[in-house]
């Protein structure tokens, strides 16, 4: 019988019989050798330890308190390709880059070994995601480019499962690292809680052409591998899209992680997360919020499901996520009171506005009902308002589709319309459609601040407000919401403040300098919650940069308003001094 060896202190080598609570790989003799070795360990220790209950099976809880905007995962990809979320759902059919995943709109730069399509870099003929896996594949295979049998979204949805497939340890390749990577793969849940057959019924399909095309029938000769990966990343995996370099195309990548997977989805999410530049893609998750010990980490899958109101929301994760979510925002019918989903009540003098049953997507006849409760207002069926929030979303899909051919000028004028005829009278004035309308006007003017009036400058910050006054209730902390309305809003005010300052100083007010001070001091503020989000922000800066672009920028601003600042306090305190 073999002997166990003791676990010893890492202090003092004695008898360690206390584990470290967080990462549970390293024990101590005492509580104090503990306290005086955490600022050594604290660097390797993890700050989140795994769990599993029936309702979300494997996720992450905190092992410790950690304070907002602390990075605690840094991780690259077990597999990635072209993104998953393009291919099989939209009418894109582009050729993409196997290395860098851009959109390839000219074929002549290939590979010199496989002859596949690859980007304008030779780069990209060299990193180990095409280099090392289907390209090699494809030269001992004679697999010419191009399978006329299928189209571009199933191509590259088959690539990406090729890619973990050869991950799979043979009798000819027993590769430590590639064997541990296909383990990971296969742990990953792979089965929809919605228990959706799109995927499976395209996979049929795909893997009987991938045999008879790619000469694959040895790889292939398992079908519940294809389908079991095919269905990890489906539920499992991350996707982007991001233009690197100004003047390229966006890359559009899906990636399948090991650890990121196994955070938990909520529409008010805790962590935010971010994938780097190609060719590494990592992820970073960050703390959005300050997190106690214990509590569950979530992050949102897709950040962009956050922009719809419940009913529409809710169905996109389950047609796209394939679960359903029972966040506090998703169980309230007001969303937390920002009623981003109702509609204003159409009695006279009444100020409530009519919100869906918890359960709208379960019941047979759902009844939407009067906020107000002393309202005695008549019931409504959810088809009849239904109906009317169609007809007002398939208005702004008309503005949406004709968005890009029409000027600055006459975007902005259509969305000020749209705003100001559905916002507080059918519409509640925070329904997700006048957000999406203000977000837009927004961004759309965001770039061009400078040249506004000072009546559509005044416009650009009530705007600004806005939105940021709903996401400081659905994207509290450091989020990219409130940091672009942040980051919009220190530079229009700045903008206004200087436009006034002059005319400020001459009023000879007695409280003007700290009516200035103030203004100066509601800038910095902004200035600083937005630099929190976009310094360790690794989804705007490439690989060898410190910082990304809104970083470096905001940066540069922060010194501007801080001199203003200092030259402002000085002169108020030489003034005082004179008097």
């Amino acid at each position: 019988m073999e002997s166990t060896k003791p676990i010893r202190c890492a202090i003092c080598a004695n008898l360690g019989l206390k584990q470290c609570q967080a990462c549970q790989k390293i024990f101590y003799c005492s509580i104090e050798h503990q306290k005086e070795d955490w600022k050594r360990h604290r660097a390797e220790c993890s700050p989140f330890i795994l769990r599993s209950n029936d309702e979300l099976g494997r996720h992450f809880v905190a092992a410790r308190k950690i304070r907002a905007g602390s990075i605690i995962l840094d991780e690259y990809p077990l597999i990635f390709g072209p993104r998953w979320s393009s291919i099989g759902q939209t009418s894109k059919n582009y050729e993409y880059c196997l290395s860098c995943c851009k959109p390839l709109l000219d074929k002549r730069n290939i590979c010199q070994k496989c002859t596949w399509p690859l980007f304008c870099s030779i780069s990209c003929t060299k990193t180990q995601a095409h280099a090392e896996n289907e390209c090699r594949l494809f030269v001992k295979k004679k697999v010419k480019y191009r399978p006329i049998v299928l189209p571009s979204p199933a191509l590259y949805r088959g690539i990406i499962i090729l890619r973990a497939l050869l991950t799979k340890p043979t009798r000819s390749n027993s590769n430590q690292s590639e064997s541990s990577v296909w383990k990971l793969i296969t742990n990953l849940q792979y089965e929809r809680s919605d228990k959706s057959t799109n995927g499976s019924q395209l996979d049929n399909q795909l893997i009987n052409q991938f045999r008879s095309y790619f000469k694959l029938k040895n790889l292939l000769d398992n079908e519940n591998e294809w389908t079991q990966v095919s269905g990890a990343i489906d539920v499992n995996a991350f996707s982007l899209e991001r233009v690197e370099n100004e003047g390229e195309e966006a890359s559009e990548v899906t990636a399948l992680f090991d650890k990121a997977s196994l955070f938990a989805h909520s529409c008010i999410p805790n962590c935010t997360w971010g994938i780097g530049y190609s060719p590494k893609f990592s992820m970073r998750i960050r703390t959005s919020q300050a997190i106690e010990k214990g509590e569950i980490l979530t992050v949102s899958y897709n950040p962009n499901w956050g922009y719809f109101g419940n009913l529409k929301r809710m169905k996109m994760i389950g047609d796209t996520g394939g679960f359903r979510c029972n966040c506090r925002r998703c169980a309230d019918p007001t969303e937390l009171n920002t009623f981003m989903s109702s509609l204003t009540c159409p009695l006279p003098n009444c100020t409530g506005n009519f919100v869906p049953p918890v359960n709208s997507s379960t019941e047979k006849f759902p009844i939407w009902t009067c906020s107000n409760n002393p309202c005695q207002c008549i019931v409504c069926p959810e088809t009849e308002l239904l109906q009317l929030t169609e007809n007002v979303e398939q208005e702004w899909n008309e503005i949406i589709s004709n968005f890009k051919f029409l000027p600055v000028s006459v975007s902005v004028q259509l969305m000020g319309k749209f705003i100001s005829s559905h916002s507080g009278t059918m519409l509640h004035r925070h329904h997700w459609l006048i957000q999406q309308a203000s977000r837009t006007l927004v961004r759309t003017v965001g770039n061009h601040i400078k040249e506004l009036s000072a009546h559509h400058l005044i416009d650009f910050i009530t705007q600004c407000r806005y939105l940021l006054e709903i996401a400081n209730i659905l994207n509290p902390g450091i989020s990219l919401e409130r940091a672009l309305m942040q980051l919009y809003l220190s530079r229009a005010l700045f903008l206004q403040y200087k436009s006034k300052h002059e005319s400020m100083l001459h009023q000879n007010h007695g409280d003007t300098s700290q009516k200035i001070v103030q203004i100066l001091d509601e800038i910095r503020y902004f200035q600083q919650e937005s630099f929190l989000y976009w310094r360790n922000d690794i989804q705007s800066k490439s690989l060898q940069e410190p910082m990304g672009f809104e970083a470096q920028q905001l940066n540069g601003e922060i010194i501007m308003v801080l001199s203003e600042y200092e030259h402002l306090i000085n002169n108020t305190n030489a003034a005082t001094i004179n008097c």
